[in-house]
């Protein structure tokens, strides 16, 4: 059966999200392009959600569900004992060898078009030679294509298990010179999904890990247990219908969603099937063998991203103007501090002077006061 064919008799997998309404209602909309996000500490079953989205997503019309942010440990391969199985890609880096039961592409290949082809398509730092060129793919695959795609048909789903390995490939690919252009990049990511027809599933351990322009703008917000972490204050609204202690010892099955219409709600979800053991051989157990291989010069094995991913000049100049424009309003921070003004006292000053944008964050002040930019200041 061809490609085109298998895509069109995706399975549909029924799996269960009950959902009770504390404030408000409103019906779940899996299709086209949003966020969700699911935060929650470590064993709170937040992957669990994330594949049970995407699963959601998938039934309601997605082509395919690029799962590309896991763990070193090799969760995102439970796909392959899923009913999406049948028809799966593998992307992988240079110097590796990859036999698996399913397709399998070099990342220099990776095209939009084609991938969409399959139900799922996985790549995960075991399949690359070292971290530096599992980043690099990962900026490759969101700048060249993701941020790229403007036509579409149908929509596809983005699973970010790990949502600061987004923010780290913009630095190793050279993409961002600071923190706050990589937190630029990833809100442009997220404003942008409803444009590009992509629904990002992010999973973030900690509430502040994300940037709060994409926190707070989040479609969907699914609390999983927060255990001993700090409720943030953004969220004590929903502590109006919530225990607070419930959140913080609710089971691996349960949640609390909070949406972007202000309602609130708590509900249960069904545990995927497949999904991947903390400590199980999963590699062994879905039939994959990764090994590292001599690179033959110039043969299939030499491809690689570097050309690609090098900033141009025009990248470069980019780079130098954000770098002055930066310069130049941490010199103003430095002179309104002098006049005895706190940081969100200069912040908002900024901003009504219309130095800042608007909904620019509180913590770019910290950020450049604390001396933690590349900004050519001496603190």
């Amino acid at each position: 059966m061809s490609l085109e064919a298998l895509q069109s008799s995706s399975p549909r997998i029924d799996l269960r999200m009950g959902i009770k309404w504390l404030r408000g209602r409103e019906e779940m909309k899996w299709e086209g392009g949003f966020t969700a996000w699911l935060i929650g500490k470590k064993k709170s079953g937040k992957s669990n959600g994330g594949e049970l989205i995407s699963v959601k997503c998938k039934n309601a019309g997605a082509n395919t569900i690029f799962d590309t942010c896991a763990s070193g440990d090799g969760e995102n391969f439970a796909w392959l004992r899923s009913p999406y199985k049948e028809n799966v890609l593998i992307m992988h880096g240079s110097g590796m060898k990859v036999t698996a039961p399913c397709h399998t592409m070099h990342i220099a290949e990776f095209n939009l078009k084609e991938c969409e082809k399959y139900w799922v398509v996985i790549t995960n730092p075991a399949l690359f030679r070292d971290r530096r060129d599992y980043y690099t793919a990962l900026a490759y695959m969101m700048d060249n294509h993701f941020m790229k795609r403007t036509v579409f048909n149908t929509s596809i789903v983005h699973l970010i298990r790990e949502a600061r390995k987004i923010l780290m490939s913009r630095f190793i690919a050279g993409k961002a010179t600071n923190i706050a252009l990589a937190q630029e990049q990833f809100i442009e990511m997220h404003n942008e999904s409803e444009h590009t027809a992509i629904a990002n599933v992010i999973d973030a351990l900690r509430p502040n890990s994300i940037v709060p322009d994409v926190r707070e703008l989040a479609n969907y917000t699914f609390i999983k247990t927060f255990g001993a972490m700090r409720i943030p204050r953004d969220m004590f609204n929903i502590l109006k219908k919530v225990q607070p202690q419930w959140m913080r010892r609710m089971p691996q099955d349960r949640f609390v969603l909070y949406t972007d219409s202000d309602n609130v709600g708590v509900g249960t979800l069904d545990l995927v099937p497949w999904h991947h053991k903390r400590g199980e051989p999963i590699l062994k157990t879905v039939g994959v063998e990764i090994r590292p291989q001599e690179e033959k010069e110039g043969g299939e094995d030499a491809k690689e991203l570097t050309q690609v991913m090098l900033p141009t000049a025009q990248d470069t100049k980019l780079k130098e103007k954000i770098i002055e424009e930066n310069t130049t309003l941490h010199l103003l921070m430095l002179e309104l501090h002098k006049e005895g003004l706190t940081y969100r006292q200069i912040w908002e000053r900024l901003i009504s002077e219309k130095k800042m944008p608007a909904n620019e964050s509180f913590h770019k002040v910290r950020y450049h006061m604390l001396g933690r930019c590349q900004c050519k200041v001496e603190v």
